[in-house]
C-alpha cells in the first residue's frame, strides 16, 4: 500500500492551492488514521476535505480531522462504514494550504499511518513520501 501527494511544486507568498493525498492499496482497506507534519512558519492548513476512497462503491463513511498549527500537524481519521474495504486507488483527502514565507523551500510529509484492513488487520505501508514546495516572492 503506498501513498502519493500531488500538488504545485512552486507557489507565490500568499497564494492558497490544493494539496491532494491519494493512496493505492495492495488490499482492501477499511480504516486509515494517519497524522501529517509541516512547517507552520512556511506554511499555513486551512481546511482539510474528505476524498473519495472511502466512499468507493456508494458506502457511507466517516471523516475527522485536526489541524494544530502550533506543532505543524494534522491528524485525520478516515474509516469507511462496511466491513468490506476500499480497494481501488483512491484521494484520501484534500489539504487547501497558503504559502507563508518567500525564498525558502517548504515539506509536508506523512509522520504515522496506520491503515487497517478487513477484520482489523494492520496493513504495511510503503515508503512514506515527502511534498516539496519552493515558496517564491
Amino acid at each position: 500500500t503506498g501513498f502519493t501527494w500531488q500538488g504545485p511544486t512552486t507557489a507565490a507568498v500568499g497564494s492558497s492551492f490544493s494539496l491532494v493525498l491519494s493512496v493505492q492499496p495492495d488490499q482492501p482497506i477499511t480504516s486509515i488514521p494517519l497524522s501529517i507534519g509541516y512547517d507552520p512558519k512556511l506554511l499555513e492548513i486551512s481546511a482539510v476535505t474528505e476524498g473519495d476512497f472511502m466512499r468507493q462503491g456508494g458506502q457511507a463513511s466517516s471523516f475527522a480531522s485536526r489541524v494544530d498549527t502550533a506543532s505543524g500537524r494534522v491528524f485525520i481519521t478516515a474509516t469507511r462504514g462496511s466491513t468490506d474495504g476500499a480497494s481501488a486507488t483512491g484521494t484520501v483527502a484534500t489539504l487547501t494550504v497558503k504559502a507563508l514565507t518567500g525564498g525558502q523551500s517548504a515539506s509536508v510529509q506523512i509522520v504515522a499511518v496506520s491503515p487497517l484492513g478487513v477484520g482489523g488487520r494492520a496493513i504495511t505501508t510503503q515508503t512514506l513520501p515527502t511534498y516539496t514546495l519552493s515558496i517564491t516572492q
